[in-house]
């Protein structure tokens, strides 16, 4: 492959924007800050709404959207959609699953017809796919079988099987697919160190990378405090991800007056939890927003809460986590006290850390939390590693990835 000219670099993905999503938001910086005086970006993406199949989103970034004409599709879910339809839904979508693995296997087929018309005359292609959902991968899975030239990236992400929210028949049918996908990308892109120990034992020869999500923002937050203490929870809840603890910890302090003047503001959340009779008149909910709005909230905080369950494997970071070292607010994180998003908290000096599901080390990163704000104190943020978590600054890691896997392919 010859460096002499721009290189293609394709990036399959089902999410992108405006889709708000991690995964969404991730392929995105990828095209972003690629450096376009290496590399010409081109998007195949999922059509959405009326947005027309093939525009710019962004200057230099070549966007394909691509209707998927399946019929059988999966239920979607919103705001207004009441108890008992909810459970249709949820009940049609288990049936789907089971009967048909991936609702995406038309837009597969006419997104392996644009990617080859793509690289069509050319050897210096690289093709980037993004797990969830399986399809991205399935686009270069097709290629490699038509011999067309190129490198593939797949971004995994987290693992693909292993996931305890999963029917045992999704779960045989992603453990097959990951195991078909290490044995024939070239490069394998994780989030973190022992989600690729994983992957490694899976498949020892296989090459495998750590690129993190990150914020995509300036770093750093005006020095300012609400007259009442607020901590601001982001994202969304499902599953075991319910802040029970968190309540269950806040009531007490209430309750025995270690704690005044406070309001919880959860954006961008779907009511899937119970709030205590207690705290109903602490507890703010908002509706979902975009990413610049959720920014802004916050930086407004006076603390950032994150909850994340202990689970069966390690290595979940999370994607709010790194805005919320970014906008540099204090973290009262419920987590696991041995995984990655704890030892990066304690490592940039963000916040206060209690185990997924204790209560009294929750009431006590609470009152830390509580104190600076009374005291009107501010953290020592190890600023220069939080620096590094910008996506401009991973995306470089790739770009670097890309540039040694081109050389290594013209010196063969």
């Amino acid at each position: 492959m010859s460096l002499n000219e721009k290189t293609n670099i394709i990036i399959v993905t089902v999410f992108y924007p405006p889709v708000i999503s991690v995964a969404s938001n991730r392929m995105f910086a990828f095209a972003k800050y690629a450096d376009k005086e290496k590399f010409n970006i081109h998007v195949i993406t999922l059509a959405t709404g009326q947005i027309n199949e093939c525009d710019t989103y962004k200057q230099n970034i070549h966007v394909i959207r691509i209707k998927n004409p399946a019929f059988l599709k999966r239920a979607g879910f919103s705001r207004k959609t009441g108890f008992v339809l909810h459970k249709l839904k949820a009940l049609y979508n288990r049936l789907l699953n089971f009967f048909i693995k991936d609702e995406y296997y038309s837009w597969v087929r006419r997104a392996c017809v644009i990617a080859a018309g793509l690289m069509s005359g050319r050897d210096d292609n690289v093709l980037i796919s993004s797990f969830p959902p399986v399809a991205a991968h399935k686009v270069p899975l097709a290629l490699r079988k038509e011999g067309l030239p190129f490198v593939w990236i797949a971004d995994m992400r987290d693992l693909m099987c292993g996931n305890s929210f999963h029917p045992f028949y999704m779960e045989k049918w992603l453990c097959r697919m990951q195991t078909i996908i290490l044995e024939h990308a070239d490069v394998i892109l994780s989030v973190s160190s022992p989600i690729i120990e994983k992957l490694k034992k899976c498949s020892p020869g296989i090459k495998i990378y750590e690129i993190r999500n990150g914020y995509d923002f300036i770093p750093g937050s005006s020095v300012s405090y609400n007259n009442i203490f607020t901590i601001t929870y982001t994202g969304s809840f499902y599953g075991k991800y319910k802040p029970d603890v968190f309540f269950h910890a806040l009531s007490n302090l209430i309750r025995d007056g270690s704690l005044q003047d406070v309001r919880v503001r959860f954006i961008g959340v779907k009511n899937v939890f119970f709030i205590p009779a207690g705290l109903r008149k602490y507890v703010q909910l908002k509706g979902k927003i975009s990413t610049n709005e959720a920014v802004e909230e916050m930086k407004k905080a006076d603390a950032l809460l994150l909850v994340l369950p202990e689970n069966c494997y390690k290595g979940v970071y999370t994607g709010k986590l790194f805005e919320y070292l970014a906008c540099m607010k204090p973290i009262i994180a419920l987590v696991d006290k041995e995984d990655v998003a704890a030892d990066l908290i304690r490592s940039c000096n963000a916040g206060f850390i209690a185990g997924s599901g204790n209560v009294n080390e929750a009431e006590s990163a609470i009152l830390d939390a509580w104190k600076l704000w009374k005291e009107r104190k501010t953290l020592e943020y190890n600023t220069e590693l939080i620096s590094k978590h910008h996506r401009k600054e991973q995306v470089g890691r790739l770009q670097k990835i890309i540039l040694e896997l081109l050389n290594n392919s013209d010196e063969e």
